[in-house]
């Protein structure tokens, strides 16, 4: 779904001029405990590089009590909390904020 609506916004800004990649797998840390990671999809356009991580999550996310957790809150009323996505890739990437 994700890449559906990406190609159809993209053809209406970019016209023909952009590529998607889907599911990279990068090596970024070769002898470590973690040494790939994956990007969901990477859009290559005239305005830019974009990253583009996707959740499936059901619900409404909102910020968390610090940088590093979102709260889903599910159409059944459960509160969850998750590590947020930014703070992850972050991590991965060896800086404390992305």
């Amino acid at each position: 779904m994700v890449f559906s609506d990406l190609q159809r916004h993209l053809a209406r800004l970019c016209g023909d001029d952009w590529l998607i990649f889907n599911s990279l797998i990068l090596v970024h840390a070769p002898d470590s405990a973690f040494p790939t990671t994956e990007i969901d999809h990477l859009a290559v356009t005239p305005f830019g590089i974009f990253v583009i991580e996707t959740k499936h999550w059901g619900g409404a996310v909102t910020f968390g009590e610090t940088d590093e957790t979102l709260i889903l809150l599910t159409p059944d009323g459960q509160q969850h909390i998750r590590t947020s996505p930014i703070g992850r890739m972050g991590r991965r990437f060896g800086s404390s904020k992305a």
